[in-house]
């Protein structure tokens, strides 16, 4: 069993965490364990798609691109 202690300097978020605790019925412990396991697991994923949206975007529209392989060739060929 893995374990972590966690010093709390902060008397008012102990208070909050001690009324938790016993408004659920449950431990300070078992307590602080629901409300780290509620906040790791709302954290969104990483969406690739969706970043590559948003560059997308910061494009005009109007803005002709250069295809990469030309690019590439360019390089290629200088280099020769």
């Amino acid at each position: 069993m893995n374990a972590i202690n966690i010093r709390i300097e902060d008397a008012k978020l102990v208070r909050k965490l001690f009324s938790l605790a016993n408004e659920h019925g449950r431990s300070v412990e078992t307590e602080a364990l629901s409300i780290l396991a509620s906040v790791l697991a709302a954290e969104p994923e990483f969406d690739r798609l969706a970043v590559a949206r948003r560059i997308s975007a910061m494009t005009p529209k109007d803005h002709i691109q250069t295809d990469s392989t030309l690019l590439l060739r360019e390089d290629r060929d200088r280099d020769e």
